[in-house]
């Protein structure tokens, strides 16, 4: 599984449209095999969804999409959301390894979908 976190310093971004880089981490049964930090250049939507295409990614993790058709551009390259993630990047990266991840303010293990 390959996860992009979008990122403003060393936190989740509060909206992905604010990130400054995201950070590619690929899962693979249960394990974080890769991580790499990418720098959007312009900070733009275009930055955003070339670095989800080209990585290749299948999850966004983010802080939130607040508009519409910028949501409706992500899932078009059939890129799952967990959005209302807030947290620094450890925090972050340890929920991943423990598969329980989830949309929602703050990482609760209750009611966590796994990820694969």
């Amino acid at each position: 599984m390959r996860l992009g976190i979008t990122l403003f310093g060393d936190r989740v971004a509060p909206r992905c449209t604010f990130a400054e880089s995201i950070l590619i981490v690929v899962k693979d049964r249960g394990r974080i095999t890769h991580r790499e930090t990418v720098q959007l250049e312009n900070k733009t939507i275009i930055d955003l969804m070339n670095v989800l295409r080209d990585y290749k990614v299948e999850t966004l993790v983010c802080g939130g999409i607040s508009v519409m058709e910028i949501r409706e551009l992500v899932q078009s390259l059939d890129i799952a959301i967990v959005d209302n993630v807030a947290g620094d990047i450890d925090e972050i990266i340890k929920t991943i390894k423990m598969g329980t991840i989830q949309p929602g303010y703050g990482l609760q293990n209750l009611g966590a979908t796994p990820l694969k």
